[in-house]
């Protein structure tokens, strides 16, 4: 991987009018698309930001995520492509849940499974309400502790 992409002023603004002044930490950076943690003196969010071949799949990601219920987007496009924020979400990552049963560790399997339960509702609540997905990956699931409805 090369150099972190710098963060779209654009979505630096957004953020900002958010959540106050931020911090940006670099989060991901794979296949056209970056990621940044904007933690803020009121609010903390998630700026994503499409560029090449990851463009139009964030721009679409960002259409779909705007019509969640309850769910924040604001978004836009930039001289280098496109970007979106929403509300971070705190806790481990499906993947992150599962690293003790990977290590074979017996007492952290029941976190696991259950966390596999919730992962799988949320999902099929999507289906239910007709959305489609692709590409859900392990790092992809975040485990707030609370289930949104």
């Amino acid at each position: 991987m090369g150099e972190f992409p710098a963060c779209p002023s654009e979505a630096v603004s957004a953020a900002e009018a958010a959540c106050g002044r931020i911090v940006l930490t670099e989060i991901t950076d794979r296949r056209g698309c970056a990621v940044w943690k904007a933690a803020g003196t009121v609010a903390t969010v998630a700026i994503k930001a499409g560029y090449g071949e990851g463009e139009e799949p964030t721009a679409r990601e960002a259409a779909v995520l705007d019509q969640l219920p309850g769910y924040s987007v604001t978004s836009g496009r930039h001289d280098g492509g496109v970007w979106y924020i929403t509300p971070w979400l705190a806790g481990p990552s499906t993947w992150n849940v599962f690293a003790g049963a990977r290590e074979g560790r017996p007492a952290d399997r029941p976190v696991a499974l259950a966390a596999s339960v919730d992962l799988c509702r949320a999902v099929a609540g999507l289906h239910v309400a007709g959305w489609v997905h692709s590409d859900l990956q392990p790092a992809h699931g975040i485990h707030t502790g609370r289930v949104r409805g």
